[in-house]
């Protein structure tokens, strides 16, 4: 389900064969996950028993300088690695469906599409020497705004500051106006911006109350993270060991997806607690949103070949 146990079995005899045994040295851990994110939560929980499956005590190397490309071809040569899936989809663009807007919109829907594309990350991460233990989801990215939004009508000529370019078509099909500022908080508390998309615990953690009075529960989507090992290093342990660091890899794939809904539930309250007025998205809107990622998914699929066609068909099959 959430875990990728790896290697055929006949290629693990045959590699067992050539690689020395896994030594007691501290394992090198890259992580370039946010350092406040589920992910980075999720992987100081994991090490306990990462360190008692492996015998191996991992090292972790924090990259929060936006250097998750670097961190992702570290990983290779570490022992073990945590980035953003983004970084595999510079060079597998299906792999970039997880950031289209309103294609997912609940936990529920995000379990969906990873089911989808675990496979393709697992795929992916074997070309470049690594074995998938688990995905991490983020708490999703909603509106949050200086003004209620619970109709589409409401969107239209809204100012709305964008995280990042690549969320233009998104401001476009919502008929909002997009502007420049250094941050959400900057373009928001000046008036320079009336709207935002943000992650409930990233604003409560910004203190969100002090430029923004409205949270829409309409998430928009869900970024994953992946945590990996190293092929040779994974593969170089004995069975039972290995078995047991595969277990301790499910169980956390587990505990990281509840922690990543708590997180965003209790975020929400906290925002709810500092007075600003949190709304659930009608249900009408949410039609209408979702429409928006339809239109959004087809702008995507030009760039996705036929393994983006193989994904969208997938996950509509199980949604």
């Amino acid at each position: 389900m959430l875990i990728v146990r790896g290697v055929n079995a006949l290629v693990l005899l045959f590699v067992l064969a050539l690689v020395p045994s896994a030594q007691a040295a501290p394992w090198r851990m890259l992580d370039a996950s946010p350092a406040h994110g589920v992910a980075a939560g999720s992987v100081r929980a994991f090490a306990p028993a990462l360190a008692r499956a492996s015998g191996a005590e991992p090292a972790i190397t924090e990259a929060r300088d936006g250097a998750s490309a670097a961190a992702a071809v570290a990983a290779a040569q570490a022992e073990l690695g945590v980035f953003s899936l983004r970084v595999l989809a510079g060079d597998e663009p299906a792999l970039g469906i997880a950031e289209v807007a309103y294609l997912a919109t609940s936990f529920i829907d995000a379990r969906k599409l990873w089911q989808v594309l675990q496979p393709r990350v697992e795929q992916a991460l074997s070309a470049r020497g690594m074995v998938l233990l688990y995905g991490v989801p983020s708490p999703p990215a909603a509106p949050l705004s200086s003004l209620p939004l619970t109709s589409m009508g409401a969107l239209r000529g809204v100012t709305q500051w964008l995280a990042e370019p690549a969320h233009g078509p998104l401001s476009r099909l919502l008929g909002t106006q997009p502007v420049d500022a250094a941050s959400g908080r900057v373009a928001l508390g000046r008036g320079i911006a009336q709207l935002m998309f943000a992650p409930a615990d990233a604003a409560a953690r910004d203190s969100a109350w002090e430029y923004a009075s409205h949270y829409l529960h309409a998430p928009a989507w869900f970024p994953f993270h992946v945590v990996v090992a190293n092929r040779s290093m994974l593969v170089a342990l004995d069975g039972a060991r290995r078995d047991a660091l595969l277990d301790a890899a499910h169980e956390a794939a587990a505990s990281a997806w509840a922690q990543a809904e708590r997180s965003t539930q209790e975020a929400v309250q906290m925002l709810r607690d500092y007075g600003i007025k949190t709304a659930r998205v009608p249900v009408n809107m949410l039609i209408q949103l979702e429409a928006v990622g339809r239109d959004l998914l087809f702008q995507w699929s030009e760039g996705a070949g036929e393994a983006g066609a193989e994904i969208v068909e997938a996950y509509y099959l199980i949604r």
